[in-house]
C-alpha cells in the first residue's frame, strides 16, 4: 500500500477548494470497487481537513451542502483515515480490502482490543451458552494465557502455552466461546507463574491457577 502523507489543518480559506476534491476522491473509490482503501483514506484525510476548517457548528451544513454522498459514507471516510495505521501495519491484507471490508477489519480490531486484560488483572467472561473463559497475563509481555471452561460437558479447552495478543479470539473461537455475546468483567489475578510440567491438565490449570483451588 502506498505510503500516506500527513493531512495538514485547513484553512479558512481552503474550504472552498476542499469540496470538489472530496467528490472526486469519492468518486475514484466507487470506480474502483475492490481495493479503494488508498483512495478512502484520501477522502477520509480531505474530510477531516474540511471539518477543522468549519466553524463550530458548520460542519454538517457544509457537508450537507457540498458533497456528494451521506453523512454516514463522510464518517466511514474518517474513521479509515483517523485508523490508517491500523491498515498500513498489514499493507498485503490492506491491499485488498474493500471499504466495507476495512470498516470490518477495524471493527473486528476494536473488539480483539476489549481481549486484552490490564496489568494486574485477568479477565473473566461468560457467553450465552454459559461457557466461562478465562483470559490472563502470561510473565512474558504481549503473551497470555486461555482457558474455556464448559460446565455442563465439564471439560476445560485452552492454551497448554502462551499465546500472543492476536490469537486470543482465535483460541476462544476454537474452544466453542462466543464473543459476540460474552459479558466480562475484571477481576485481580494473584496467580502464580504458569508452567505446564506443574500441572497434569487444563482441568488442574483452571482449579489451581483461575479459580485458585487448592491441588
Amino acid at each position: 500500500m502506498n505510503e500516506i502523507v500527513h493531512v495538514q489543518p485547513a484553512s479558512a480559506t481552503d474550504l472552498a477548494s476542499l469540496a470538489p476534491l472530496i467528490n472526486a476522491a469519492h468518486a475514484a473509490c466507487n470506480a474502483m470497487y475492490g481495493s479503494a482503501i488508498d483512495k478512502a483514506i484520501e477522502t477520509g484525510g480531505l474530510l477531516v481537513r474540511a471539518k477543522e476548517a468549519c466553524q463550530h457548528g458548520q460542519w454538517l451544513p457544509w457537508l450537507a451542502r457540498n458533497v456528494q454522498f451521506k453523512e454516514e459514507s463522510a464518517r466511514t471516510y474518517m474513521t479509515i483515515f483517523n485508523n490508517r495505521h491500523l491498515l498500513k501495519s498489514n499493507p498485503q491484507r490492506a491491499g485488498d480490502l474493500s471499504i466495507r471490508g476495512a470498516v470490518k477489519f477495524l471493527t473486528d480490531q476494536r473488539n480483539d482490543a476489549k481481549l486484552i486484560p490490564a496489568n494486574g488483572e485477568q479477565l473473566y467472561g461468560i457467553d450465552d451458552t454459559g461457557r466461562m473463559a478465562f483470559i490472563l497475563h502470561h510473565r512474558k509481555p504481549g503473551f497470555y494465557h486461555v482457558a474455556v471452561v464448559n460446565p455442563e460437558a465439564g471439560d476445560v479447552q485452552g492454551s497448554k502455552r502462551a499465546i500472543s495478543a492476536i490469537a486470543i479470539p482465535v483460541m476462544l473461537k476454537i474452544s466453542g466461546f462466543t464473543v459476540s455475546d460474552a459479558t466480562w468483567l475484571t477481576e485481580p489475578s494473584e496467580r502464580k507463574d504458569y508452567n505446564p510440567h506443574l500441572f497434569t491438565d487444563h482441568q488442574d490449570y483452571v482449579d489451581q491457577v483461575i479459580l485458585g483451588n487448592a491441588a
